[in-house]
């Protein structure tokens, strides 16, 4: 994420830049040993409206400026946060899902942090765990 409240980043120009110029490809590569899925914005496809870790979260607690979450960098768009509540206020599925996909669009061009990758996850069990499979968002609970 990057600071769009303060500093050069606050300039929407400077923030893409920084998202242009820096090879992702390459970190994938040689950092990630190629195990990622380049993003091309702010949520994967893990994140459409799964859980309360998933979609609404990232736009309420990074996104939103009227609510200035845990994580948000002052990134500022009163359209993103109209949107935003409008979605929060819409219960057909199909509705929500185009409304976060205007948000998408809109957040991805203003590149409020660099956009990377999301780590591929790998998973390792003995035989007498048949019948496991990994959650969807990629907790593991253990009791």
């Amino acid at each position: 994420m990057l600071n769009a409240q303060n500093g050069p980043c606050k300039d929407r120009r400077v923030r893409q830049a920084l998202d242009y110029a820096l090879d992702v490809d390459a970190i994938i590569a040689g950092v990630m040993n190629g195990c990622a899925t380049r993003l091309n914005a702010y949520l994967t496809a893990h994140n459409l409206g799964s859980s309360p870790r998933s979609t609404f979260r990232v736009l309420r607690e990074k996104l939103h400026s009227g609510l200035r979450g845990p994580w948000w960098e002052g990134y500022q768009n009163p359209q993103v946060d109209a949107l935003i509540e409008k979605a929060q206020a819409t219960v057909a599925d199909a509705d929500r899902q185009r409304i976060y996909r205007e948000i998408y669009a809109i957040v991805r061009d203003d590149a409020p942090w660099v956009f990377l990758y999301r780590p591929t996850n790998y998973w390792g069990v003995r035989a007498t765990m048949a019948g496991w499979a990994p959650r969807p968002d990629g907790l593991v609970l253990l009791r």
